[in-house]
C-alpha cells in the first residue's frame, strides 16, 4: 500500500521531477563558467560568455516554468494582448 502511495505522488509531481532535472543541469551549467562543470557543462553553456549566460538563463526559466506552471501561464496571460 505504501508502495503505491509513493508511485502515485512520483507520477502525480511528475513536473517538479522534471524541474529538479532541469535545475540540475543548469547547476552543471553554472559550474561551466567557474571550470568546474568539464566538458559536459560547456556542452550544456555552449561556452563561458554572454550567450552562455542567456542560454542558462533560459533553462532555468523553463525549470520555474515546470515548477509553478499555473503562475507561469498565468503570468503569461497577463502580457497577451486582449
Amino acid at each position: 500500500m505504501d508502495t503505491q502511495r509513493r508511485v502515485s505522488s512520483f507520477v502525480h509531481h511528475w513536473n517538479r521531477w522534471v524541474a529538479v532535472i532541469i535545475f540540475l543541469f543548469a547547476l552543471w551549467g553554472l559550474l561551466a563558467f567557474f571550470d568546474m562543470g568539464g566538458y559536459i557543462g560547456l556542452e550544456i553553456i555552449g561556452g563561458a560568455d554572454f550567450l552562455g549566460a542567456l542560454r542558462l538563463l533560459g533553462i532555468v526559466i523553463i525549470g520555474v516554468i515546470f515548477v509553478t506552471p499555473c503562475w507561469s501561464f498565468g503570468l503569461l496571460g497577463g502580457f497577451s494582448p486582449g
